[in-house]
């Protein structure tokens, strides 16, 4: 049985949510130094800008968590909560 991309997507949220929820504020932190070097302002400007920070940030922490996961294997559990 064929699962569809929604499916797929929310399944991993699920999956990586509490892990998601511990260590995105580091990306944000990171993002906004960024951000702020680039532009002079520390947040985002816009509708654009936010929702982009919120892909970012996404994109960074699912990253990080996948790769924590793959390293740690059963470990990560105890480090990241995912």
């Amino acid at each position: 049985e064929r699962l569809s991309l929604k499916s797929i997507f929310l399944s991993l949220m699920a999956d990586y949510s509490f892990g998601i929820y511990f260590i995105h504020f580091y990306f944000i932190l990171v993002l906004r130094k960024v951000n702020f070097r680039l532009t002079g302002e520390e947040l985002p400007n816009g509708l654009f800008d936010w929702i982009l920070f919120l892909l970012i940030t996404l994109g960074l922490s699912v990253g990080a968590i996948y790769v924590m996961k793959r390293l740690l294997g059963k470990k990560s559990r105890l480090i990241i909560g995912s």
